[in-house]
């Protein structure tokens, strides 16, 4: 689920950091992303799921971004399947809770 070669390049205490702000930031696009395409804004849709491939890449999270790609790809033609959505939103709720229990990390408001 992560890369574990980046949590060894950058320390457990500065990973477990930058794993607490991408779930701070990541909790908030997600449910903004969710009303964009409720709202059928597909463009900030769009723009929302491009920036949450590059920060789940930028923590090493694997399986998500691909995922995303899909839905990016799917927005490009303003469609979206809503088992795909809800498959992405229970995938994005799985890591949460691994990196809850894993890296012992919350979010904060």
């Amino acid at each position: 689920m992560i890369n574990k070669k980046l949590e060894k390049e950058l320390g457990g205490d500065i990973f477990a950091q930058a794993l607490q702000i991408f779930l701070y930031n990541a909790e908030k696009d997600f449910v903004l992303m969710n009303l964009y395409i409720e709202a059928k804004d597909y463009l900030n849709a769009k723009q929302l799921s491009h920036k949450l491939i590059g920060s789940c890449e930028a923590v090493g999270i694997k399986k998500l971004p691909k995922f995303l790609r899909e839905l990016d790809a799917n927005l490009k033609k303003r469609y979206v399947k809503r088992d795909s959505l809800t498959q992405i939103n229970s995938y994005f709720e799985e890591v949460k809770s691994f990196l809850k229990t894993e890296y012992l990390i919350e979010i904060q408001d």
